[in-house]
């Protein structure tokens, strides 16, 4: 993208105009004093304000900017800006951080801060800025092929490249938007190849072709549009050597073949030498709508990361159930306010609570609590007898003062009534969704601990007890080398789980977990869908962990970013009809 001045400038003025690179597409125009505020948010972050680049703002003040960016120009409340970039603060806190944010910010935009930067007492947004993202997603909305080209020209890599703070909300959204970012511009590419193949420019939708496989190297339909286009340029040999670089790809990267369409599509080519004639027409995306994938940022679309084909349901799972599974009851909130009008607040908070840890806590076991209701300021606890439980989550409402309630949650051994985690908060009853959310996450994260530590126990044990870390250590990386196969990544994960009995506080363990964890997660049919949930889990806890040691361990980043990412497209399989 191109920020030029227009000839039509008056004298003491400035007309800026913004173009893309091919061909010079007209983005924007109007009349400015100083350069605008720009943002390119596809591939690493650029922030440029009057004509220079702002690299040394802090790592939150830049995910700030571009989180406000990314929003098409609406406001955010400050109260989800703090919990999404100060998550393990109390809500106070987190509003005050927020606030020496926004300091940072005013300060590096300088005179342009009033203009650019809207925040008020409640919300946050950007204002007269050229953002990257937003002229992305207006040209991908088009059926014109130059403005299809300029729109992928725009995609200058992964959204928001190699960035990374250490914060869990911010992290599961910027794994999301990379999908959709990502799936958007693949499907730009299959449309500009349909409109260039239909015009007989083979060399121009060869070379789309090759950018659209090199982005999604697992989506066949990509495959397929590439292998068209070197049929239809009259290059046979390359179309037959794309197919089986593509039958290779798949074999190792999911072990399966390539479906029907593919392989009919390579028979035809073998067989004609050059053109497809397999009635399948040269692509199914002509005549698709020319809405943009990403028109809804609020609404995740379907990621092209996961596979095109399901392995058959007949198929047996392949993958050992290594992980425990571990009850947990939440026992309803004693409201000790001293006023009964505070009930309802109890046990909204309550039954939230439970709905909250069966989304984020997928595998856990989550069982009512055997007891009586509690009346208001009486203790609900089962009999010994009839522990069903391995750990129960408690709390109480306390008056803090005036005008705020104090909230104690703990976590509790059903077997030996010992605590094993207590937090406490103070907020207004306005704030309770925000504090439920930490609180959820707090509560997921420890109950996950747990079950790691179950696990590494289990996997000691059933190793014999004489393995030390060094040798489990190399037994799992032996395991894994042998290559992408459901047998081999339990294998390794058995010996990783066996290294952190010893020390639960390996970065090299927990960061192999969290591999063995991504691995079953990308091929999901390895094992049954409740195992498959733990692990995506778990192997977030156990790279967050890692990376609570280790802030800078580049692979624990990566395979993190990869889980957030697997996760999301967990969820959305799981609410498909």
């Amino acid at each position: 993208m191109v920020v030029g001045l227009c000839r039509c400038a008056a004298p003491g003025t400035r007309c800026v105009a913004q173009y893309d690179y091919r061909p010079r597409v007209l983005l924007s125009h109007y009349w400015d004093t100083e350069m605008p505020l720009t943002l390119h948010l596809l591939g690493p972050l650029v922030i440029n304000s009057d004509g220079c680049r702002l690299d040394k703002l802090p790592k939150k003040a830049r995910a700030l900017l571009a989180f406000l960016a990314a929003q098409n120009g609406e406001a955010v409340s400050r109260e989800r800006l703090a919990d999404l970039l100060w998550p393990y603060q109390g809500s106070e806190q987190g509003r005050h951080s927020l606030r020496n944010c926004l300091l940072e910010l005013r300060k590096a935009l300088g005179r342009r801060a009033a203009s650019d930067l809207a925040a008020d007492f409640a919300n946050c947004g950007i204002e007269n800025a050229i953002v990257d993202l937003d002229d992305f997603e207006r040209l991908s909305r088009s059926q014109d092929r130059g403005e299809l080209q300029a729109a992928a020209d725009l995609y200058r890599g992964d959204f928001l490249a190699d960035f990374y703070i250490a914060s869990e909300p911010f992290q599961e959204w910027l794994g999301a938007a990379r999908d959709r970012a990502l799936a958007a511009v693949c499907d730009v590419l299959e449309r500009l190849i349909a409109l260039q193949d239909a015009t007989g420019d083979y060399e121009a939708a060869i070379q789309s072709g090759r950018r659209l496989v090199t982005l999604e190297p697992l989506s066949e339909s990509g495959q397929r549009a590439l292998m068209r286009a070197y049929a239809r340029g009259g290059r046979r040999g390359e179309a037959l050597r794309q197919y089986k670089s593509c039958e290779n790809t798949l074999q190792r990267e999911l072990s399966v073949k390539p479906d029907e369409e593919t392989q009919a599509l390579a028979r035809s080519i073998a067989r004609s030498g050059g053109e497809d004639h397999t009635g399948s027409g040269p692509s199914t995306n002509r005549a698709r709508p020319s809405s943009s994938v990403m028109a809804d940022r609020g609404v995740e679309s379907h990621s092209l990361r996961s596979p095109e084909r399901l392995i058959p349901r007949s198929e047996k799972p392949q993958w050992p159930c290594l992980l425990p599974s571990i009850a947990v009851a939440v026992a309803p909130m004693r409201n000790l306010t001293g006023d009964p009008d505070r009930q309802r607040l109890v046990d909204a908070f309550s039954d939230d609570l439970v709905t909250d840890l069966l989304r984020q806590g997928r595998g856990l076991s989550l069982k009512p609590l055997k007891t009586e209701r509690p009346t208001m300021g009486k203790l609900a606890w089962p009999p010994a007898s009839e522990h069903e439980y391995d750990y129960i989550v408690t709390g109480s409402a306390q008056r803090a003062n005036r005008d705020t309630v104090r909230v104690n949650m703990r976590i509790v051994d059903a077997a030996t009534s010992e605590f094993v985690w207590a937090g406490r908060h103070e907020f207004r009853p306005e704030e309770l969704a925000a504090i439920q959310t930490r609180f959820t996450r707090r509560i997921s994260r420890e109950l996950h601990v747990l079950l790691l530590q179950a696990a590494s126990r289990r996997a000691f044990f059933d190793a014999g007890m004489e393995h030390g870390v060094t040798e489990s250590l190399s037994r799992a990386a032996s395991a894994l080398q042998q290559g992408m196969r459901a047998e081999f990544a339990a294998e390794a994960q058995r010996w990783y789980l066996t290294a952190l009995a010893s020390d639960p506080r390996n970065i090299e363990a927990l960061t192999g977990l969290a591999i063995t964890c991504q691995h079953l997660v990308s091929n999901p049919w390895w094992a049954e869908p409740r195992v498959v949930a733990t692990a995506s889990d778990l192997g977030r806890e156990a790279a967050a962990i890692a990376l609570s040691i280790a802030p800078g361990h580049t692979a624990a980043h990566c395979v993190q970013g990869m889980l957030y990412s697997a996760a999301g497209q967990l969820d959305r399989q799981s609410s498909a009809p």
